[in-house]
């Protein structure tokens, strides 16, 4: 058998959401969308639940699922669900202290 990545063991790259679906119509289109979103936005929801509860290994699955290709018109989506500044609440939770200089570098 191939070495892919796909279910059937042919190489899948990695793509927009909505590409391929332009034969689907704009209604249709429109609830690949709303369903992607309403996903992502439960992703970045358990993502933060579980930086508050310090899990790590969920965390790091999770940051594992926002690997992917947005374009310009995911920009409100990702601003809504504030992905940016979760992950920046992630990198700040995981951080070993040892990095903390109290403000000072070389202090």
């Amino acid at each position: 058998a191939g070495g892919g990545n796909g279910v059937d063991g042919r190489m899948v790259l990695p793509g927009h959401y909505l590409d391929g679906v332009t034969g689907c119509g704009k209604e249709l289109t429109m609830q690949i969308r709303g369903a992607f979103q309403g996903l992502y936005a439960e992703l970045a929801a358990l993502l933060q639940r579980a930086v508050w509860r310090g899990d790590l290994d969920l965390e790091l699955v999770l940051l594992q699922t926002w690997g992917i290709v947005m374009s310009k018109d995911d920009h409100a989506f990702v601003s809504r669900v504030k992905i940016f500044r979760l992950l920046q609440t992630t990198l700040e939770a995981v951080r070993p202290s040892s990095f903390d200089f109290g403000g000072e570098l070389g202090a």
